[in-house]
């Protein structure tokens, strides 16, 4: 399990304008447990609507990573969806309009994922087995 370092800590400062010959940027400033953080943006709005999300975290008391500075809400999701049925959905869809040597080669892709990603090996099987049966 992931454990990540939470603070409510937060503060959020006013949108800062950098011009320059080229093009104005727009800079969101706020701090999360005392340690700074920024991120620069091309257009006045996309930059008060990262601020807007920062203050709507705060007012609605969510917690912020201080790893990351972003709210808890905004971190990765976990997937609904296991390794092994995203390949056979994958497959199912792609399997009628592709040409045979193509499903061939994607069989082989995902047979190699697939073990990979198997912490260990099924106990009393061969690996070359699994391999086979995957493909």
């Amino acid at each position: 399990m992931i454990t990540m370092e939470i603070s409510y800590d937060v503060r959020v400062w006013q949108i800062d304008t950098r011009q320059s010959q080229r093009r104005d940027s727009y800079g969101v400033h706020w701090s999360v447990a005392g340690r700074r953080r920024g991120r620069t943006f091309q257009t006045y709005a996309l930059a008060d609507g990262f601020r807007a999300e920062l203050l709507a975290a705060t007012h609605r008391g969510d917690p912020f990573d201080v790893s990351t500075g972003l709210p808890a809400s905004h971190g990765p999701r976990a997937s609904t969806v296991g390794w092994y049925d995203f390949a056979l959905q994958f497959v199912d869809c792609q399997w009628p309009r592709v040409s045979a040597n193509h499903r061939r080669n994607t069989a082989r892709t995902l047979m190699i994922v697939t073990t990979a990603l198997l912490t260990r090996d099924p106990p009393g099987v061969a690996p070359r087995r699994v391999r086979i049966a995957l493909q």
